[in-house]
């Protein structure tokens, strides 16, 4: 699979130089509610096919029950997200 952390690899015998560009942020979080909205964003890509039986609901009603007993202990909750892209050269 083409990733940013071996896309690189893939691309340098097709051009003359490769430059990878990488973007680092986080999302903060202080409720549990966008959380599972976010990750139910991704329920058909990765989520739903990852063959555990598990349907979208019954995931988003555990993972909010487990979210509101972090948020109990803690203010925020970050998630740290990283994008980026190449430039290649011939």
């Amino acid at each position: 699979d083409f990733t940013l952390e071996n896309g690189a690899d893939f691309l340098a015998p097709h051009f003359g130089s490769v430059t990878r560009h990488i973007f680092r942020n986080a999302l903060e979080f202080r409720e549990p509610e966008p959380i599972v909205a976010y990750q139910m964003s991704m329920w058909s890509g990765w989520l739903g096919g990852s063959g555990s039986g598990v349907g979208p609901g019954e995931f988003a009603a555990a993972m909010f029950a487990y979210l509101a007993e972090r948020f109990q202990e803690t203010d925020v909750i970050r998630v740290h997200k990283q994008t980026g892209f190449f430039v290649c050269q011939p």
